[in-house]
């Protein structure tokens, strides 16, 4: 195409020089008779046409090239009607006139061959095999007429083609249509017989019939779109035959229907007591239905007696409605009777010291028996959720009043929550449902204070634990051998680390390397014997029976820093997370940091590992492989120190990790404590 453009700008050329040429021979054959003048002009005007022609052939090709048929057709033309001879107008009009139809044949095309990728799918055995065998033979005459550049007989066959594929398609959709209502009659048939129609509405039967042979009669010839319409009357017909069947039958079922359900009725409540209103109505509507069978009318009389059924359903609903309610009334009077005489008991313990808690704990076991009564009552089970939250909210608020006689040392913190799980090991789910349903089950708060130096505990629910570590642990040590520990009663121990400011308010010299005024660091520097006597204090200070407040054993310590976890850390068995659990060498600035801001375990400690070596009560002892309870070490020698500090390596952070000190005399800038409050005499 690009040789014969270029060969098309050169025969342009050519021309307008041969246009110059003979002009100039003409001037010169006339020159006797022209004076110069008119040469001039004459050069001039042929020098004029030869470059409009050039400009219009020029802009016939730009408009080709740019595919602008049309344009460039009325461009070629101008020329030929100033040049008919002009061959390279000729052969370039050829060339558009081309392309113009092979422009329109070729979506034509593309049309028609979707048309038959929708065709070609249609089955042949639907009658249909012929139709789609001459689309296909004149697909294929239209391919070879476009192949062979007839684009004319292509363009006409493909534009017929598409109107075929679209009416075949449509019959197609009529065909489909028609067999889905067929399907609908047929179905209606089938329900006709299961409803002996046959017998009972012969007439409407035999019409559904004859209309269900005359559609299939159409369906056959190919006439859909009347199968169509004689299907639906077939379904219609069939539709009021089975009415008409079930109409007929309804008369002889629903008579011993509402005979069955009306003994049913009376076996779950009494209708004439609790009835009504709606009782009245059905009883009405029965002798209604005989009235109507009476007089023949069977069809009003079924619907009678249906409307009868229906009304019973009302009549028991409203019986059940009308005894729950006067049951409700019953239930709520007791309820109010019993949640005023708890309250009222209540607040009788509330008026009595807390240091006297022989007169106020009867009070409140009188109150927790009222409640309890409440349940083995006949009306409780018509009880509300709400009432029956307000049971256990009064029942709540006595176990913690209880809670207060038994430790008048501890104040509930009611706006604890339970720590995340998300990012802990395996094990902390579990653990931490535990530690809840222990609080539950004997009304302990989860997290207490201690009423004057406001040290912050956890409730730790008794429970079994591999104490140690495996034998694949990294920087596992021979002293770590694993053993099955028990540990059988609950206790309370500190969220963190005793800070300087506690240590402090119960009497005791600071003499923390870090110390800071009424600082939140945690107390250091401390020997074995100065927490003991710090314990000791705490339990005069919080007026406590002697020895509530300890330090852990080593097995409570680590059990309680586990919290129901089996890896290095209770987190996980790396270490690429240690910074935001514990305080060590890596990360915390050569310093002891303030307690409690590292991220706790499932039972809400913060701190178990890192900041500060925690001494613990007893001696380390050699573990045995065998199971054991509640093991206490010896008390000779040097004393158990557990969790790592702020001056380790993180392995010594394992939770497994054991060291150890001089109890007297030792005091080191990276040991500290965490103390239990034992609270013996559990309520039953």
């Amino acid at each position: 195409m690009n040789l014969t453009r270029s060969y098309g700008r050169v025969l342009t050329v050519f021309v307008v020089a041969l246009t110059i040429a003979v002009v100039c021979g003409c001037n010169k054959a006339k020159e006797s008779k022209q004076d110069p003048q008119d040469e001039a002009q004459a050069m001039q005007a042929a020098q004029q046409q030869a470059a409009k022609v050039a400009e219009l052939i020029q802009g016939a090709r730009t408009a080709f090239d740019a595919e602008q048929y049309p344009d460039a057709l009325t461009a070629i033309d101008k020329v030929l009607l100033v040049d008919a001879a002009n061959s390279e107008a000729a052969e370039l009009r050829s060339e558009i006139v081309v392309a113009q139809k092979l422009a329109r044949a070729l979506p034509l095309k593309k049309k028609a061959e979707a048309r038959w990728s929708k065709v070609r799918t249609l089955s042949p055995d639907q009658g249909f095999a012929q139709s789609i065998s001459s689309i296909e033979t004149r697909l294929n005459e239209a391919g070879a007429a476009f192949d062979a550049a007839d684009y004319d007989v292509a363009i006409n066959t493909y534009d017929g083609l598409v109107t075929d594929c679209d009416t075949l398609q449509e019959l197609a959709k009529d065909r489909n249509s028609a067999a889905v209502l067929r399907e609908n009659s047929e179905q209606m048939w089938k329900r006709c017989v299961e409803a002996d129609a046959e017998h009972d509405a012969p007439t409407l039967w035999a019409t559904a019939l004859e209309f269900e042979l005359n559609a299939s009669t159409a369906f056959e010839n190919g006439n859909f779109a009347d199968a169509q319409d004689v299907w639906k009357k077939s379904f219609d017909s069939f539709v009021a035959a089975e009415q008409w069947a079930v109409g007929v039958q309804a008369v002889r079922e629903v008579e011993q229907g509402y005979a069955d359900d009306l003994l049913r009725a009376r076996e779950e409540i009494n209708l004439d007591k609790f009835g009504g209103s709606a009782w009245g109505q059905t009883t009405d509507m029965i002798a209604l239905s005989a009235r109507l069978v009476a007089e023949g009318e069977w069809q009003q009389a079924a619907t009678a007696i249906a409307d009868a059924r229906m009304l019973l359903v009302k009549a028991v609903q409203r019986a059940k409605e009308e005894k729950h309610r006067q049951a409700r009334e019953f239930a709520v009077s007791r309820l109010e009777e019993a949640l005023a005489k708890a309250k009222e008991l209540l607040v009788f313990a509330e008026q009595t010291p807390k240091r006297q808690p022989g007169k106020g704990l009867p009070f409140l076991v009188e109150g927790l028996g009222v409640l309890a009564q409440c349940r083995n009552t006949s009306w409780y089970g018509v009880l509300t959720a709400a009432e029956i939250k307000s049971i256990e909210s009064l029942k709540h608020q006595i176990l913690l009043e209880r809670f207060h006689f038994l430790f008048p040392d501890l104040v509930a913190v009611t706006t604890a929550r339970m720590a995340s799980t998300a990012n802990l090991a395996p094990g902390s789910e579990v653990a931490q449902s535990r530690q809840s349903e222990l609080a539950s089950l004997v009304g302990f708060p989860v997290e207490v204070r201690t009423r004057k130096s406001g040290i912050l505990m956890r409730l730790i629910p008794p429970g079994s634990f591999i104490m140690g570590s495996r034998k694949n642990e990294l920087y596992a040590e021979p002293d770590e051998t694993r053993h099955t520990v028990t540990i059988t009663k609950p206790f309370y121990i500190g969220v963190t680390e005793v800070s300087q400011r506690q240590w402090r308010s119960a009497g005791m010299r600071n003499r923390s390397c870090f110390a800071e005024v009424d600082s939140e660091l945690p107390a250091e520097n401390v020997s074995w014997n100065d927490a003991v006597t710090y314990c000791d204090l705490l339990c005069r200070s919080e007026i406590a029976p002697n020895g509530s407040y300890r330090l852990p054993t080593e097995a409570e310590w680590e059990y309680a820093a586990r919290a129901g976890t089996q890896t290095a850390f209770y987190f996980s068995d790396t270490y690429d997370k240690l910074d935001a659990v514990a305080w060590h060498a890596g990360n915390s600035g050569n310093r002891t940091q303030p307690i409690g801001t590292t991220a706790p375990n499932a039972w809400g400690l913060c701190d178990t590992i890192g900041n500060v070596w925690e001494w613990c009560m007893d001696s380390p002892a050699v573990y045995s492989a065998e199971a054991v309870s509640d093991p206490v070490g010896s008390f000779d020698g040097f004393r158990a120190i557990r969790g790592g500090s702020w001056d380790e390596a993180p392995r010594y952070c394992r939770s497994a990790n054991r060291g150890l000190a001089q109890p007297s005399g030792l005091r080191s800038f990276d040991i500290g404590l965490r103390i239990i409050r034992e609270i013996d005499g559990l309520p039953q």
